[in-house]
């Protein structure tokens, strides 16, 4: 009796494990144990392919830009990240019947709320809102049925591979609002939170299918509404530098300056995350290969010096307020190594407002310095008058008979001093007196093929090839446009037009010892982990004087502001060179009345040079004063005092109590200047035969250096 009633419990045991073994069996027959995930995974992957994915833009960081300080570097253009506002409208939906079956359609009510609740929230208008959503949806599906139909057309024309399927036409993402301050954030935010509670406390008081509906709305209602961060570009330094740098929109689209000429560098490349979801739009799975890193952009380091630039920038604000001029210009550069170290323009623009700035009011986003060409006048005469003297036409000390004022040139017209009488004076002191009659004359015996070659070789007619867009080689006519007008008035600087930029290079030749340099404005390029892309290394074009006739002309420049035309610009403890202009603006069918142009190019120190500055003004009131020497040599001299003293350049006295001082430091390259100082240190290769364009070939040693450095096409490969 006893073994029976053993044996039936031990068998009910026995049919206990089986029964449980079976129960585990069938509970973990889905798991596949290597991976821990269901079979069916892949199955349900593979059906999420033929529905749905979520894709979320990942978005990428454009470069900054840095200008320079006295020791660090100083950012001129950061980017920010920003929250916006969004809504995915296609999720506002609500199930009815028809018939027998039940189907999703939008819920217009409840897409109406949410808009009163967004334009409430962010200090919109309810009818721009629902405007804006209307023009996105009308937009979005004529792009994907204009796309389909595209598709389906080359489908047609070579029926390779499955039939296009025409794709869903309802909006999935619209931007409500870009930029939201703290206080719109934390509403947003608040008002998400709270519509979930009040929707879960409706429940309770509501019947089960009524509540559930409305539970449904509400839930819809905030996963339609998200926030997503943008980087966007600011500008810590406000209008400084605007018109070098440019500025990004929005969409990052580059608006002129170094962001347009650098835009495949310093613009990102956004990422992506696809991931697949459900029906209702829960992902579960990301997709890694369809998804995308964000790629960053690089950071460029300009030449720019910002304190300069300031310093530049105020000085030709108030010259051009204090003589009503229509805009002024101006550049600094260091004349050993190319370096654009200011650039300035006024009337100018804030960066951070571009897109507030009237239209009527686009001008201001002008670079003048390099995209208006205009006539130079007086500062144009030494890169004549020295380009004679190495020729050999003429030397400093040849006496030319100026006559009693005014002069008739051969088939050339009439050209006058201005009420001067200067009779028998030197080529040194026609410079320095500015005489035009002297200029002419020795246009004259220079001939017009020569002087056509001679602005060539000075780098007038052609880019500069500064690395920014909107830049104008000037004009100079085609030589067999030249007449007998063109002969005496060339020399003076009328009948050709230049920028502020191509005369600051020339006299830059002229400070360091007769080298034209290539400017430079972009230093180095780094990427966006640190690793250096390109050293952009300071390049000489050619030789434009000897050494010789360079220091010969920098003294002339120097006696031009000791007793001639340029005394307003006299720095104290600085030896400063110079030349000033006062050029008439030329109109339709001859020169403006009463219309000018006042410029000066100035220098210091005379007996080392560090920089070379240019302002000129435009149009300034003619009854307060419009002779180059009146409104732009001041300016001149505040931005060489100033500079000079930040950049502690030691005064005269300074130089002979300590003769072993470095001379600044902002002379990165030496190299650069030993070169210059040496005549045969830096090899000069010879000009190859049949070459385009042989400027200085007829300066003896002005042979052309190799192609000038900078961002060439080769550079712009090799980053890419």
């Amino acid at each position: 009796m006893f073994i029976r009633r053993h044996n039936v419990i031990l068998g009910v045991m026995v049919l206990l494990l089986v029964c449980m073994a079976g129960y585990l069996a069938t509970r973990y027959a889905r798991y596949d144990f290597r991976g821990d995930l269901p079979h069916d995974l892949e199955q349900r992957i593979a059906r999420a392919k033929l529905g749905s994915k979520i894709v979320t833009t990942l978005p990428a960081r454009p470069g900054d830009v840095y200008g320079r300080g006295l020791q660090t570097p100083i950012i001129m253009a950061a980017s920010r990240q920003v929250p916006s506002c969004f809504i995915d409208p296609s999720l506002i939906k609500k199930t009815i019947k028809v018939g027998e079956t039940e189907q999703l359609v939008d819920d217009k009510e409840a897409l109406c709320e949410l808009l009163f609740d967004l334009a409430r929230i962010l200090k919109l208008s309810v009818g721009d809102l629902n405007v804006h959503l209307a023009l996105r949806k009308e937009e979005y599906a004529f792009a994907q049925e204009r796309s389909y139909r595209q598709k389906l057309a080359a489908w047609r024309e070579a029926p390779d591979g499955p039939k296009p399927k025409k794709k869903s036409t309802e909006l999935r993402f619209c931007w409500i609002k870009h930029e939201l301050t703290r206080a719109e954030l934390d509403a947003l935010k608040t008002w998400k939170t709270d519509l979930a509670k009040r929707a879960k406390l409706a429940t309770k008081t509501m019947a089960d299918d009524v509540g559930q509906a409305y539970r449904k709305t509400q839930r819809n209602k905030t996963r339609a509404v998200g926030i997503q961060y943008e980087w966007r570009r600011s500008y810590p330094n406000g209008s400084c530098g605007a018109t070098v740098l440019g500025y990004l929109n929005r969409n990052n689209e580059p608006g002129g300056g170094i962001h347009s000429s650098m835009a495949n560098l310093l613009l990102s490349k956004d990422g992506r995350m696809v991931q697949y979801a459900d029906v209702k739009r829960r992902a579960y799975k990301v997709d890694v290969k369809e998804s995308e890193m964000p790629q960053d952009g690089c950071n460029i380091y300009l030449s720019i010096d910002l304190n300069i630039q300031n310093t530049l920038e105020k000085n030709i604000a108030r010259a051009c307020k204090k003589f009503e001029a229509q805009w002024g210009t101006g550049v600094v550069i260091n004349p050993w190594t190319g370096d654009i170290l200011a650039m300035a323009n006024v009337p100018n623009y804030d960066p951070n407002l571009y897109n507030i700035l009237p239209r009527e009011e686009h001008h201001r986003m002008l670079n003048r310095a390099i995209c208006m060409p205009y006539e130079p006048g007086s500062i144009f005469k030494p890169m004549i008058a020295a380009s004679a003297v190495q020729l050999g036409t003429v030397n400093w000390d040849t006496i030319i008979d100026t006559g009693n004022g005014t002069y008739h040139a051969p088939r050339g017209g009439r050209i006058s001093d201005h009420g001067a009488r200067y009779g028998k004076i030197s080529v040194r002191t026609g410079v320095v007196k500015s005489s035009n009659i002297l200029m002419a004359i020795i246009g004259g015996k220079l001939g017009n093929q020569t002087l056509h070659s001679l602005l060539g070789t000075w780098g007038f007619g052609q880019e500069t090839n500064i690395c920014l867009p909107g830049e104008s080689g000037g004009i100079v006519r085609p030589l067999d446009k030249w007449d007998g007008y063109s002969t005496p008035r060339v020399p003076i600087g009328q009948e050709v037009s230049t920028t502020a930029l191509q005369v600051a290079m020339a006299y830059g030749a002229i400070a360091n010892g007769g080298l034209l340099m290539q400017p430079r404005l972009v230093q180095k390029i780094v990427d966006a982990n640190g690793k250096l892309l390109l050293d952009v290394p300071a390049h000489p074009l050619r030789r434009v004087l000897s050494k010789t006739v360079a220091n010969q002309t920098l003294g002339v420049l120097e006696e031009v502001v000791q007793r001639g035309t340029g005394k307003n610009c006299k720095v104290p403890g600085y030896r400063v060179f110079g030349k000033t202009g006062t050029a008439q603006v030329a109109g339709v069918g001859g020169y403006l009345d009463g219309a000018y142009c006042g410029s000066f190019v100035g220098g210091a120190p005379a007996e080392n040079p560090a920089l070379i500055c240019l302002i000129s003004i435009y149009r300034p009131n003619r009854r307060i004063g419009y002779y180059g020497g009146t409104v732009a040599a001041p300016a001149v001299r505040e931005v060489l005092e100033r500079s000079l003293r930040y950049l502690q350049i030691p005064t005269q006295e300074e130089t002979s109590a300590d003769s072993q001082r470095p001379h600044s430091a902002l002379d990165v390259n030496a190299g650069i200047r030993a070169g210059a100082r040496s005549a045969g240190s830096i090899p000069i290769p010879s000009v190859s035969p049949g070459s385009e364009r042989t400027w200085g070939a007829l300066i003896p040693g002005s042979e052309i250096f190799p192609p000038h450095g900078g961002l060439t096409d080769t550079h712009k490969d090799a980053i890419q």
